[in-house]
């Protein structure tokens, strides 16, 4: 058949500047520029060693953008997203929509480290407290909102990418609720979910 050309087929083609490492799938989130909030989500499913497009959606990142390649995203209020190339190894929400990616059922203790210099940055954690830039994943996923009602993991700046290296920037996930972000990518509901339901782990963005 004939084929045209898509984001997917660079990576076929060795023209993509992030490797695959063969995963079941890989997913492009692409912005126009450094500056731009809005980006397109593009989901390539590897079938035989062929990687195809799934699907695409609308989908935005970091108010700031992102940051060049090789450039810290940095402390998340600065709301800059990681330009790169990511594993994801778990997933998180209020119930498990049917993925097979490791899942974190989210609780009112449930947190997330961001303050510098600790032993839980960039780290799931539980707590009954909420200190500093920590993130309260409870609250973000039963706000009115729903941002983290489902989500996933970018290993930005942790295990098994990378060692962590502290105020680098931290919770980069792949959440619901598509207004800019702090440096998350978010999906419109059905994607992620559909997104997730075909994950395994290693999957990469």
């Amino acid at each position: 058949g004939v084929h045209p050309y898509n984001e997917c087929e660079a990576l076929n083609t060795g023209r993509s500047k992030y490797p695959s490492y063969g995963a079941s799938s890989v997913s492009f989130a692409i912005a126009e520029s450094y500056g731009s909030s809005r980006a397109t989500f593009v989901r390539c499913q590897n079938t035989a060693g062929v990687y195809w497009p799934d699907w695409a959606a609308g989908a935005t990142v970091g108010r700031s953008g992102f940051k060049p390649p090789g450039v810290a995203s940095g402390p998340t209020r600065y709301e800059y997203s990681p330009t790169g190339g990511y594993s994801v190894t778990q997933a998180f929400g209020l119930g498990n929509p049917g993925t097979a990616l490791p899942y974190q059922t989210l609780n009112p203790n449930s947190r997330w480290g961001g303050n510098p210099w600790s032993g839980t940055y960039n780290q799931y954690f539980e707590s009954s407290n909420w200190v500093g830039y920590d993130e309260n994943m409870w609250y973000f996923a039963t706000r009115s909102t729903h941002d983290y009602r489902q989500g996933a993991v970018l290993n930005y700046n942790r295990p098994p990418d990378s060692r962590i290296v502290q105020d680098a920037g931290f919770a980069i996930f792949l959440h619901e609720n598509t207004s800019p972000t702090a440096g998350c990518i978010a999906l419109p509901d059905w994607n992620l979910v559909d997104w997730l339901q075909k994950a395994h782990s290693g999957d990469r963005i």
